[in-house]
């Protein structure tokens, strides 16, 4: 199994990182146009960019990338940027999905929000 850690507010791109198993590192955006598509390809780069500076600074090759948003999709610029950098989107449906796989309550989120950060 993974651990997951948040980042610290300065965060270089990243907002989850995710040890164990699977190494990973996670992008969020939240979208107040939820309804639309997300429309930036900057979800992408951030989360590239992230990639070098977390594989360096935790002696871990992160090779799984996801950027994910409560939009109800992405645009297909963001699909092509994310394609050609092997970035896992992941959209509002999506999220639904594997909460409804894998609940998780407002206790958990809150103990959570409460650990150290990297």
């Amino acid at each position: 199994s993974a651990q997951a850690q948040l980042t610290a507010v300065n965060d270089h791109g990243c907002d989850v990182v995710l040890r164990g198993k699977i190494n990973a590192l996670i992008q969020c955006k939240f979208s107040e146009y939820s309804h639309r598509d997300y429309d930036s390809e900057y979800i992408v780069k951030e989360i590239c960019w992230a990639q070098q500076k977390y594989s360096d600074a935790l002696h871990k090759e992160f090779k799984e990338l996801f950027a994910i948003s409560n939009a109800r999709g992405f645009s297909s610029r963001v699909k092509k940027s994310a394609k050609s950098r092997n970035v896992t989107l992941v959209d509002r449906p999506k999220i639904i999905k594997w909460l409804k796989q894998h609940p998780v309550t407002r206790n958990e989120v809150a103990q959570k929000l409460t650990k150290e950060r990297i």
